[in-house]
């Protein structure tokens, strides 16, 4: 841990090492057995707070992120973004938790993920995300069934009017193969 303070303003730095992570919440289970580290910039100068250069695991995927809030406008902006992370880090819970009966499990591929929210206390968050898989391989051990070369990437907005009325769900490809069958689609 290291900073400088001065008057009001402040800018610190945090960052830790951990060989064992597990985390309960309600139902929700996360485990990491092993090293994590967390690296984190945490800035005051004037109104505004900024913390940069955040970095964590999340479900087994390194997370970097980025928050600006300004005190007197209210006024906040988040960055999240996974780089390029190992589909099989994923955390099996994370799976059952949001596939539910869907079963199939990553065997290999690469995901990439971006995330910014934007607004304040007068105003309705603008949200955009947008995540991209490649290389992609599944399986299904319960029917058999296995899934490769899987190419997927999608873009959400929820777009000017910041509601479901005015939101773009973008597919620009999903393409994979099963057995003989191959299948793409865009939209």
């Amino acid at each position: 841990i290291s900073g400088n303070f001065r008057d009001d303003d402040f800018q610190f730095h945090a960052k830790a090492l951990t060989i064992q992570n597990i985390v309960n919440y309600e139902k929700l289970v996360l485990k990491h057995p092993k090293l994590l580290s967390s690296d984190f910039d945490i800035k005051k100068e004037g109104d505004v707070y900024i913390l940069s250069n955040g970095e964590f695991e999340v479900y087994g995927i390194p997370l970097l992120f980025a928050v600006e809030y300004n005190r007197s406008s209210t006024k906040y902006a988040a960055k999240a973004q996974v780089k390029s992370a190992s589909l099989q880090r994923l955390d099996k819970s994370l799976i059952n938790r949001y596939a539910g009966d869907f079963q199939f499990y990553p065997l290999k591929g690469e995901i990439w993920v971006d995330a910014d929210i934007k607004g304040s206390s007068s105003e309705k968050n603008a949200i955009t995300l947008s995540s991209r898989i490649d290389r992609g391989a599944f399986i299904n051990k319960k029917e058999g069934i296995k899934i490769e070369d899987a190419f997927f990437s999608v873009r959400y907005t929820n777009g000017k009017f910041r509601s479901n009325r005015s939101s773009i769900l973008d597919v620009d490809t999903l393409r994979f193969t099963s057995g003989d069958s191959k299948i793409a689609v865009s939209g």
